[in-house]
């Protein structure tokens, strides 16, 4: 009888491991992600910012704190930290959302 081949799962996928949880505020709204990373698209998208494509994701430095990086639409946003962040969405060319 063959043993089932555990290897052949793929070494890093999508979903976390433990079911963790990812929470993730911008402006107003609370959002929650089960997978880390997300695309900035995906976050813009489910907090109303469409299209996506003419904001700008910034990942704050705490709720009202200054921005630490900046996303595109196209770009992979890790979540895994070990408390919630914070984001804004800045429409491109000019002012804050």
């Amino acid at each position: 009888m063959n043993k089932p081949d555990v290897s052949a799962e793929p070494a890093a996928t999508a979903r976390h491991q433990d079911g963790r949880t990812f929470v993730v505020h911008i402006g107003a709204l609370t959002l929650k992600f089960d997978e880390s990373p997300v695309q900035a698209a995906t976050i813009l998208t489910k907090a109303g910012f469409t299209p996506p494509e003419d904001y700008t994701l910034e990942r704050l430095k705490g709720a009202q704190g200054p921005a630490e990086e900046e996303f595109e639409a196209a770009d992979l946003v890790p979540l895994d930290e070990a408390h919630a962040q914070h984001f804004r969405a800045v429409p491109k060319g000019g002012g804050r959302s």
